[in-house]
C-alpha cells in the first residue's frame, strides 16, 4: 500500500480516556501530548489559509488557548489580532552606514 505524502494539519483533540493528543485532520496520524516535543520543528498546515507553519511550543500554546486546538500560521494569528502585514522592501542602493553616520551627527 502506497503512503501518500502530505503536510499534516495538526489539531489538538480529546481522546475517550479524557487525555488529549495532536492529530492530523487529513489522515490517521496522531501524536500523544506527552511526546508532542517530537512534532516541534515539523511543518503543519494552517487551518485558516492552508499555508505552512513550523510547529513550535508557542504555536501549539496559541492553538490550545485561542483556537480550539487548531494550528494557525503567524500571519493568521496576526490577522486575528488586528495586526496588518507590512511589506518592507529596502532599495539595493540603500546605504545603512551613511544613515547611521547621519543619525549620529544629528544626535550631537
Amino acid at each position: 500500500m502506497a503512503v501518500s505524502k502530505h503536510t499534516h494539519k495538526y489539531q489538538e483533540v480529546p481522546t475517550t480516556g479524557g487525555k488529549k493528543l495532536w492529530a492530523c485532520g487529513n489522515c490517521t496520524h496522531y501524536m500523544p501530548l506527552n511526546v508532542a516535543w517530537q512534532i516541534e520543528g515539523k511543518p503543519s498546515e494552517c487551518w485558516e489559509c492552508d499555508g505552512q507553519v513550523v510547529m513550535s511550543e508557542e504555536i501549539m500554546e496559541f492553538a490550545r488557548k485561542y483556537n480550539k486546538g487548531k494550528i494557525l500560521c503567524f500571519d493568521c494569528i496576526d490577522r486575528r489580532a488586528g495586526k496588518k502585514k507590512v511589506d518592507v522592501t529596502v532599495p539595493e542602493d540603500f546605504d545603512f552606514d551613511d544613515m547611521i553616520r547621519k543619525m549620529n551627527r544629528e544626535s550631537k
